[in-house]
């Protein structure tokens, strides 16, 4: 398929909002808040939602290519041209975990020196933000549901121990557990070890692109060596010494990808959950990212941990769409600024008011943090 009027436009109206979904974010964002205080009682630190554990945060450059036809030369991707970025390998867990453990792998990418009209929503005025993980769907198909798996998570704990219930909705009935949900779990959690740029990466959720609506994807050049980890079984930071080994010898680079929507039947919007079939639209390369040559070893492994990314930050031609990614626009800042506040503020009683713990959390961010920078 490579005629442009095949592919569907964007329009202002594309996404369907349901009524209750402000309520339900605006629940989602009090239990990050409440799931953030939690790991901070346990673990002492102020750690991200998820994506916990970092294997590392390279420089790069991000290329995009030139003479792309016309659909794909929207946005950031209208003219060829270089730019500055820097790359974030990851474990999903809401945990820093051994990564042999089952467990997702997340890529988030930050382009910098971005020039065009931003969404006004966007307080990093200059950079571009992609965050993906080695899945093509993600785990909820909509608000409630993701709202559903996080305060199940808040009740049982954020281990691999809540997994099980953590899909079953507390129901000993199978007929009400969610399959589909559940088998892209199984799908993430059996994939062994690998090198972190031997995966591919998927945005999951659906953006606007320039005239059209894609999803986007981030996958190692066919024919890569980067392979399988079996010192994973033993060695707990295995795919962080990989990627610092390997970026001492050589250049690593990877493709980044976009799969024009082409149907509005099977290439749905507003459930996260849904697999574009690649049979009715590719995936094609738009850009590269090269990973020159550097010294991981010697940075602090935590560098990446003082930055943020958000799929929010973007250019107006890239805005963020769907449920889930509205959902994002008031969780990523929820939990930055969790990260941010001083936890026992946030923990101090009210006056008159026996209100929750997460609840005390947002008065303090409205009251201490309106302007703090929001990000994962």
């Amino acid at each position: 398929m490579s005629m442009t009027t095949a592919y569907i436009p964007y329009a202002d109206d594309v996404e369907t909002v349901p009524a209750d979904e402000g309520q339900h974010i605006a629940e989602t964002v009090e239990t990050i808040q409440a799931l953030i205080q939690q790991k901070f009682r346990r673990y002492g630190k102020k750690l991200r939602d998820v994506h916990v554990k970092s294997h590392g945060c390279a420089e790069a450059v991000f290329q995009v290519l030139p003479k792309l036809p016309r659909e794909l030369a929207q946005g950031l991707f209208a003219e060829p041209r270089s730019y500055a970025a820097s790359i974030r390998f990851s474990n999903a867990s809401p945990i820093a975990q051994a990564d042999g453990l089952p467990d997702g792998r997340g890529l988030a990418i930050q382009v910098r020196g971005v020039s065009g009209e931003f969404l006004p929503e966007n307080e990093s005025i200059g950079s571009q933000d992609f965050v993906m993980v080695n899945h093509p769907v993600f785990l909820a198909s909509d608000v409630a549901d993701y709202l559903r798996l996080q305060k199940v998570r808040l009740e049982l704990g954020q281990g691999l121990a809540a997994v099980p219930q953590l899909f079953s909705g507390l129901s000993l009935n199978p007929l009400r557990w969610p399959w589909r949900e559940i088998s892209s779990v199984f799908d993430v959690a059996t994939q062994f070890p690998r090198h972190p740029a031997a995966y591919t990466y998927y945005s999951m959720t659906p953006f606007r692109y320039g005239e059209f609506v894609v999803k986007y994807r981030v996958r190692p050049p066919v024919g890569s060596n980067q392979g399988y980890l079996p010192e994973a079984l033993w060695q707990p930071n295995a795919m962080r010494l990989a990627l610092e080994r390997t970026l001492a010898r050589r250049s690593l680079v990877l493709d980044f990808q976009v799969q024009l929507r082409a149907s509005t039947i099977t290439m749905a919007i507003e459930d996260a959950t849904r697999e574009w079939p690649e049979s009715e639209s590719p995936f094609r390369t738009v850009a590269l990212i090269e990973l020159p040559r550097q010294d991981l070893a010697s940075r602090n492994p935590d560098r990446g941990d003082s930055l943020s990314w958000n799929v929010w930050h973007c250019l107006a031609a890239h805005r963020p769409l769907g449920g889930i990614n509205r959902s994002r626009k008031k969780a990523y800042r929820a939990s930055v600024i969790a990260r941010q506040l001083d936890i026992a503020a946030c923990e101090r009683p009210v006056s008159g008011n026996n209100r929750s713990g997460s609840t005390i959390a947002a008065t303090a961010i409205s009251e201490k943090c309106r302007f703090r920078k929001d990000g994962p």
